[in-house]
């Protein structure tokens, strides 16, 4: 084996390998190159700090005045918005009434246009009807007033049955009343009472009161002659009551009434 390396190395010298060889750089060459190019790009940014600063000490009015307008634009802007808040929230405003308007337009039209019912006493009552629409006859709800101008008994004149008419309205008001008979030629007053009892009606302030001036001798004259009721809307099946007052003691008056229904 000796002998075979010892006729290689004969045949084909170390010399023969030199062509081969790979240079190797020197290391402080690349790292002067680095460094000058380090150095180069430090004195650019160096430039573009001075141009800044030169153009800010040059502009510096203009940039002052560049900000202090982008703040009255901000400025301006805001109280836009403010403004235009204040338009949304009042056109909200007029929004809400004119829902409101359109409800109560809408609420007296289905009024104006809703049937009138007739009511009479109802000869033979019960619990719960008072009241008489077919009767032929006018039978009047009859009141007596209390001396001193004190409102007298209470009559009932709607029972839980007698209302709707018709079936499936849910709401309904009196909405006046007809004088068939006064014994005075004096001043009442008419109270109208709803609610679960007179005393329910008149605690929860559920009542309603006109002023009628009899005429004995035509009853039907005394004024107004067309009554008419200022009450809320309830709901159907609610019951009612009626009272008198007059100053002159204890007069009587006679009335039938009628009524309005919605759905």
């Amino acid at each position: 084996m000796k002998k075979l390396i010892l006729l290689l190395l004969l045949l084909f010298p170390m010399s023969a390998y030199s062509q081969w060889e790979i240079p190797v750089p020197a290391r402080g060459d690349t790292l002067s190159e680095v460094h000058g190019e380090v150095q180069a790009l430090q004195d650019t940014t160096t430039d573009v700090h001075s141009t800044l600063s030169a153009f800010q000490s040059a502009n510096g009015d203009t940039l002052t005045d560049v900000h202090t307008l982008a703040r009255a634009l901000q400025d301006s802007l805001t109280d836009t918005h403010t403004l235009i808040r204040a338009q949304q929230d009042s056109l909200t405003d007029v929004h809400t009434l004119t829902n409101t308007t359109n409800v109560t337009v809408s609420d007296i039209e289905s009024d104006e246009h809703s049937s009138t019912f007739l009511y009479s006493r109802k000869a033979v009552q019960t619990g719960t009807s008072k009241a008489d629409t077919s009767a032929v006859a006018f039978y009047s709800f009859d009141l007596t007033a209390a001396a001193d101008s004190t409102y007298g008994a209470a009559v009932q004149i709607l029972g839980t049955a007698d209302t709707p008419r018709i079936l499936g309205n849910t709401t309904f008001h009196i909405a006046g009343f007809m004088v068939n008979s006064v014994n005075s030629n004096s001043l009442y007053k008419v109270r109208i009472v709803w609610g679960a009892s007179v005393a329910a009606g008149l605690a929860a302030m559920t009542f309603t009161e006109t002023w009628v001036f009899g005429d004995s001798a035509n009853p039907q004259q005394s004024q107004p002659t067309a009554i008419h009721v200022q009450m809320a809307e309830v709901a159907t099946g609610t019951e009612a009551w009626v009272q008198i007052a007059n100053a002159a003691g204890a007069q009587t008056m006679g009335l039938t009434f009628d009524t309005h229904e919605h759905d």
